[in-house]
């Protein structure tokens, strides 16, 4: 089955329904693959500082994390290999880029939990190995959540 994907570009604006880094509105229905390129490249840009499993050299032993590296590099050979067979996959893996990068780029800005939240952006170890996207982080001690009681 192949599905007709749509892409939500906001336009600049003031209020929390904007999200500057795809620039606009949610008015514009994006059909073609060169927006939706654009929208993932931006996307891409915004998530490119995660962390480094090298930060971890000094926690561990470096073979514990050249081992968690080689894990990484033959998971990722495999999901390329994947995507290369499926152009519904591709596109697939480029809506799901982009939505992480509203969520971070929306948590960060405090548009939708507040100031005292941000976000950090796991390696792609633990994105791989453990399923994490995005860890939130409280930037205060004993805060929480806006909207729980």
């Amino acid at each position: 089955m192949n599905l007709k994907y749509k892409l939500i570009i906001m336009k600049e604006r003031k209020g929390p329904e904007n999200l500057s880094f795809l620039g606009g509105r949610i008015d514009n229905y994006i059909e073609s693959d060169k927006h939706l390129d654009t929208s993932y490249q931006k996307a891409q840009e915004i998530l490119k500082n995660k962390i480094s499993e090298r930060d971890f050299d000094n926690l561990y032993w470096k073979d514990k994390v050249d081992h968690d590296l080689q894990y990484v590099y033959e998971h990722l050979m495999i999901f390329k290999s994947n995507l290369a067979e499926n152009p519904d996959k591709r596109k697939n893996k480029k809506f799901a880029t982009i939505l992480e990068a509203i969520f971070t780029e929306r948590v960060s800005s405090g548009t939708w939990f507040g100031s005292n939240v941000g976000v950090i952006i796991p390696s792609r170890y633990d994105e791989i190995k453990n399923g994490i996207d995005s860890i939130m982080k409280f930037k205060k001690l004993g805060s929480h959540l806006p909207i729980l009681p």
